[in-house]
């Protein structure tokens, strides 16, 4: 059945056939978890074939939407089975994932804390929860990425007893922290724009608080360290990204 899907796909690339397709590979399974990793270990092997050609191609993107409708299947399979094909990975946002709720509302309890030591005790259960997606299912939790964003806007311009007593600080570094583990695949161009709407409310809150650095001195830190990784993997957009806040960085080293 798949060497057939395979083959169809060679002929017929639309995006909503491969979707039908690999659902209805994944019901040929009948909800056997086995017979869905043999399924996914048979098309990453077509997938990771050294010979590249439009089969293989194929192969890709099918392995993708199976990822996507089954998720558990990649804790079957080897590391580096999506690591070749970078190019394919926008079929990731095309299909909704069970996942996806679960990433929601996650992200939401996280960026929406209660106040003081039980609050923050809260987050830190959410945090890690988040953590554990990012190193088993990465490329599904950046599609929720541009939502962790977006959580932080707002909030840079408040003041810092505020941040600290409302546990907002916590929420940038808690979210910084994903941001750093999911940096493999973040400094992307698929995942500029969601970056960079991050970045900017780093900046906004650094520019904001840059008179009282020493409440906000170890969330610098790490966010220098994550600049310099932005950096050393994409040393042009990072460039083209911190040039206009060169006056900002000298401030806050200054300071």
């Amino acid at each position: 059945m798949s060497e057939f899907v395979h083959q169809t796909q060679e002929q017929d690339r639309a995006l909503h056939i491969l979707q039908e397709r690999s659902q209805l590979l994944l019901s040929c399974c009948g909800g056997s978890t086995k017979m869905e990793v043999l399924l996914a270990r048979d098309v990453a092997d077509l997938a990771g074939s050294a010979v590249k050609s439009e089969r293989q191609k194929a192969a890709q993107q099918l392995l993708l939407q199976l990822y996507v409708r089954a998720p558990h299947v990649i804790t079957r399979l080897p590391k580096t089975s999506f690591a070749q094909f970078d190019d394919s990975k926008t079929l990731l946002t095309a299909v909704p994932c069970s996942i996806d709720s679960m990433a929601l509302t996650l992200i939401s309890s996280l960026t929406s804390p209660q106040p003081g030591k039980e609050g923050a005790r809260k987050m830190a259960d959410y945090e890690t929860a988040l953590r554990k997606m990012a190193a088993t299912h990465p490329l599904l939790l950046l599609r929720q990425f541009a939502c962790l964003a977006a959580a932080l806007r707002g909030r840079s311009h408040l003041d810092v007893f505020v941040l600290r007593s409302r546990n907002y600080m916590n929420v940038f570094s808690c979210i910084l922290g994903i941001a750093q583990q999911l940096s493999a695949n973040l400094f992307t161009p698929d995942h500029r724009e969601a970056l960079e709407d991050m970045l900017n409310s780093f900046w906004c809150l650094f520019g904001n608080q840059r008179t009282v650095k020493e409440s906000i001195g170890p969330l610098l830190q790490k966010f220098l360290q994550f600049l310099l990784d932005f950096v050393a993997t994409a040393p042009f957009a990072a460039s083209h990204c911190l040039q206009q806040h060169v006056p900002l960085l000298h401030d806050l080293q200054v300071c």
